[in-house]
């Protein structure tokens, strides 16, 4: 599989290209680590989300296109909800609604495996990029080919 999705782990820091997600709790409420990596953007995200209604709820999202103060293309926040609301959060599933609100054409995306709460245990991160895998994963083996002058149908 040429396009396979190449998953690697490192330390917080700000990508310098592609696609930044970061997770934030109610009221925008973010980890210590993703408002370090923020910073630079001011109150970008606290004016956006206010104007966007975005509450921080799960499965809600505020995507942010060439954000200031950031090197990234696009910087995506993902609502995780309330700790009670949800006593066990499905990393796998974060992992793959995560992904899923990349698009398409993206080369590269930077998942920042922190939460309201603090930063993940190394299994929950390892459940996040399972969940980004398996979103990625196209079975095309029986689709017909398209040709380079072929007009893509209008979605």
């Amino acid at each position: 599989m040429a396009g396979a999705l190449k998953i690697g782990f490192s330390s917080y820091a700000a990508p310098a290209k592609g696609v930044l997600i970061v997770f934030a709790g109610p009221d925008l409420k973010f980890g210590p680590k993703t408002r370090d990596l923020l910073k630079p953007s001011g109150d970008l995200v606290t004016r956006s989300g206010s104007a966007a209604g975005f509450k921080g709820k799960s499965g809600t999202s505020l995507d942010l296109i060439a954000p200031q103060g950031l090197k990234v293309d696009r910087l995506i926040v993902l609502g995780t909800g309330a700790a009670a609301e949800d006593k066990l959060v499905d990393m796998v599933k974060l992992g793959g609604g995560a992904f899923g609100k990349a698009p398409a054409i993206t080369a590269e995306v930077t998942i920042l495996a922190e939460g309201p709460d603090g930063s993940f245990a190394a299994g929950q991160a390892a459940d996040l990029a399972l969940g980004a895998m398996l979103r990625s994963y196209s079975f095309d083996r029986y689709k017909t080919k398209k040709k380079d002058d072929d007009v893509a149908p209008k979605q």
